[in-house]
């Protein structure tokens, strides 16, 4: 019986440990936030290339419109307006949360008084869950 016993902890323990091997986060499907940020600069509009895996839309956040092309089977070129100057929010839906997250690349921008960025590599793209 102690031996039944202690088998039956050692399978609880190992699941424990392996449920905190992951990264914690929420699964299922649901939106990520992403923005692209200028810094000191204040950004009118950017076009992003998205690229991950199970990627079902995308929407507006924080006074933006978003519009979107998909490019490829994973690949999708986002247009990013805002309606005042700034930071450029926006979500990105997704089948699962828990999935990895997808990548943002900036490939072209125009700042508030819609004059191109020269230098969209100083740009910060960003997504998290």
């Amino acid at each position: 019986m102690k031996r039944r016993y202690a088998r039956l902890l050692g399978v609880a323990a190992a699941l424990l440990v392996a449920a905190a091997c992951g990264d914690g986060g929420p699964s299922g499907p649901g939106n990520l936030e992403a923005s692209v940020d200028g810094g000191s600069l204040a950004l009118g509009a950017a076009v992003i290339q998205v690229t991950g895996q199970g990627i079902t839309g995308f929407g507006g956040a924080g006074g933006t419109r978003v519009f979107s092309n998909q490019t490829g089977p994973t690949t999708h070129r986002v247009v990013v307006v805002g309606q005042t100057p700034g930071r450029l929010n926006f979500t990105i839906a997704v089948e699962d949360r828990g999935a990895g997250l997808p990548t943002l690349a900036v490939v072209e921008a125009v700042d508030g008084a819609n004059a191109d960025v020269q230098d969209v590599a100083s740009l910060k793209a960003s997504v998290s869950r």
